[in-house]
Parts: C-alpha cells; structure tokens; sequence
C-alpha cells in the first residue's frame, strides 16, 4: 500500500537543490524539496525535507541507501517520519 511519507535528510551542503535531492531519492520526490539550515549548529550545512508516496518497505529501505551516501566527506543522514506533520 503506497502511503505519503516524508523524509528528512541531513547533512546536504548549502548549495544542494531539488535536483540533489531527488536524484538522492532515486527520482521519487512527489512534491516540492524545502530546505533549511541543518540544527547540528554547523551553519555550512542544510537539510532538506522531502516528500514521497511509497510503500513503507520502500521508504525505509531509501532512507537507508541515503544513509550510505557522503557529501563532501561528510556522510548523509535520513530519518522518516511516521508520525503526522503538522
């Protein structure tokens, strides 16, 4: 059963975009990537958070593929949120 499910990733540099992160996503972004500055405190830093429309199998086995990916040295975290955005 495909379900809404966003995503956060962290650890993205400054300059990434909706392009970045999708590809990241492996294309499956279904709304529109927001950004902000990651809450680690490193300022260099952005999260983004995406929207996608997967089965759960399928989110978190994503999740876990951009767990695998560093940018520039640094490696990329993603968690997915279960619970309701409000």
């Amino acid at each position: 059963m495909r379900t809404p499910y966003r995503v956060l990733v962290f650890g993205l540099p400054q300059e990434a975009t909706h392009h970045d992160v999708c590809s990241l996503a492996e294309g499956l972004c279904t709304g529109e990537t927001r950004f902000a500055v990651d809450p680690s405190g490193d300022h260099r830093h952005a999260l983004a958070v995406v929207d996608l429309d997967l089965d759960a199998q399928r989110a978190r086995r994503l999740v876990a593929n951009i767990g695998r990916h560093a940018v520039h040295g640094r490696r990329l975290e993603a968690w997915l949120c279960v619970m309701p955005w409000g």
